[in-house]
């Protein structure tokens, strides 16, 4: 096995954590993490009681609270009244509006949690959407599981690549010209690796300051995604970006232009899993579909920010600021995506990249 230290990313905090790696292909990883998941939950191919526990389904009479169908009950039912009240705003029909929906997946990279990043990859893919995935350069371009990941989705037009980075690092620690010959280098390997130049920065830590503004002007880089606690700190959000119905000749003024290079401020609305005193926590899916159809009423859109370590199963105390991620995913949280990509693609919501929403 192998063990490396990673500094990830959690509302303008870093958080050193020791995360666990198997050394294996992803095909034997994916063979242990099965059999793990069937012994944990008493179930076997080969079990004669299978047939028994899907008859006892079938009849309603099973209780699934400890069982692996708790994985698509918990899911399944969700807050009615919580969707009623989404049904109810009919972000379907809001007028000036992109009526859209951006995924947003940080801190893509090589080798961390490798099987994980592509399985939340392939959930997009197989939905056939949109996913717009946050590249730290100094760290892809090694781990052809990855690479080869993201230019399945990049040549099907489904994933959109944005800067996070040459490191990840707080951007308003560094000078102008750090800050500028940092994003150039960045983009210039993803044209190495990808063959394509990328105009979206999404900030490392989501800080940012007018270096940073100056530096993504000189080069072209016009999208920027931050967060929204940021936004405000710089502006009092008067900078964010509102899409609005471009077919009535609409345009939002709320841009800056800067050396004739128009910076569009799209930032983060709402977070799969949130770290909120010192400990991951869940966004209730129910929460989260509330925040959407708030977000597109006051923006025109809502930009969902994704993690890895937030598929990812893990050791130690649930909660603990501290803890051992495994490179296996959690199939509830992969459930609870695909459950949301359905909700929004069954009400008639777009799942869009940034460079969209500002067309």
């Amino acid at each position: 096995m192998v063990y490396k230290n990673y500094l990830f990313e959690s509302n303008n905090i870093y958080k050193k954590s020791i995360y666990l790696e198997y050394a294996t292909d992803l095909e034997k990883k994916d063979k242990i993490h099965l059999i793990n998941v069937y012994s944990r939950y008493a179930l076997s191919a080969l079990n004669p009681l299978l047939i028994m526990f899907f008859c006892l389904i079938a009849l309603g009479t099973f209780s699934h609270s400890q069982y692996f169908v708790e994985a698509t009950s918990s899911i399944d039912n969700i807050n009615q009244s919580a969707l009623n009240s989404v049904n109810k705003s009919k972000i379907g029909n809001i007028p000036a509006s992109c009526n859209c929906v951006v995924f947003r997946m940080d801190d893509i990279q090589d080798y961390w949690l490798n099987s994980v990043q592509n399985k939340v990859m392939d959930v997009f893919l197989n939905h056939n959407q949109t996913l717009s995935l946050g590249l730290i350069m100094h760290m892809v371009g090694n781990d052809s599981k990855i690479v080869e990941k993201v230019k399945e989705g990049l040549h099907k037009g489904l994933f959109e690549l944005d800067i996070h980075g040459w490191n990840h690092v707080d951007y308003t620690k560094l000078s102008e010209r750090e800050q500028k010959d940092s994003l150039s280098k960045a983009n210039e390997k993803i044209q190495k690796v990808f063959g394509i130049n990328s105009s979206i920065f999404i900030t490392p830590l989501s800080v940012f300051n007018n270096k940073t503004l100056n530096a993504m002007a000189d080069l072209k880089i016009n999208i920027l995604s931050s967060d929204i606690p940021t936004e405000t700190k710089f502006d009092q959000n008067k900078s964010i970006f509102i899409a609005q119905d471009k077919s009535h000749g609409k345009l939002s003024n709320r841009l800056q232009v800067i050396n004739n290079t128009k910076i569009y401020h799209i930032p983060a609305t709402v977070f799969f899993k949130d770290f909120q005193n010192g400990q991951w926590v869940k966004t209730p899916i129910d929460e989260i579909l509330k925040d959407i159809t708030k977000n597109i009423a006051k923006y025109g859109y809502a930009v969902i920010t994704l993690h890895p370590q937030d598929f990812a199963l893990f050791t130690g105390k649930s909660g603990a600021s501290v803890v051992t991620y495994i490179n296996s995913i959690d199939r509830n949280e992969i459930l609870g995506l695909s459950k949301i990509l359905d909700y929004l693609l069954s009400n008639n919501i777009k799942i869009k990249g940034f460079g969209d929403i500002i067309k």
